[in-house]
């Protein structure tokens, strides 16, 4: 019985070995359409697949803020989900934007903490995916002055920070 188990479970770990291959062909085809030149690095964890690309042409499969890479990120994940049934989360990256859009999202809700502190008012942000909604929360997790909740519906929903004493 254990192995049939183990049988079954290294059948499903070979189903998504091939999914991820085929997202990552996938991935390859688009950004061939779009006519960016890139090569696509795979890193697997227990919850995410990372797909780093590497290009000279960062800024078209980047974006402004990151729309066309998120856009992709968003295509990847469904594509996934129609291959094989998993909870694998996908993140796309070219070069570091990723760790600079967690400093520059970081910064913004610092900022707009202190602005809201100052004005003694809510204010809300700009629309943006859960994972950047993320950032912004556990930016302010620790601050006591302000709160912070995500409202609207997929995929305008935004993050308001507000004063705790309003």
């Amino acid at each position: 019985m254990e192995e049939i188990r183990l049988s079954k479970r290294k059948q499903r770990e070979a189903q998504l070995q091939d999914a991820l291959l085929l997202v990552g062909d996938y991935l390859a085809e688009v950004t061939q359409k779009m006519g960016i030149k890139t090569e696509i690095d795979l890193e697997v964890s227990r919850s995410e697949a990372k797909y780093t690309f590497r290009t000279n042409q960062a800024g078209l499969l980047i974006g402004k803020r990151g729309k066309i890479l998120n856009a992709l990120q968003a295509l990847a994940q469904d594509y996934l989900e129609q291959e094989v049934r998993t909870h694998l989360r996908i993140m796309l990256n070219v070069g570091d934007y990723r760790q600079h859009r967690q400093e520059t999202l970081t910064y913004l809700a610092q900022n707009t903490a202190h602005e809201v502190l100052y004005r003694n008012q809510a204010i809300s942000l700009d629309p943006m995916p859960a994972f950047e909604r993320k950032i912004i929360h556990a930016a302010l997790a620790k601050n006591q002055e302000v709160k912070t909740n995500s409202h609207g519906k997929e995929p305008h929903r935004y993050v308001t920070i507000a004063p705790c004493k309003e």
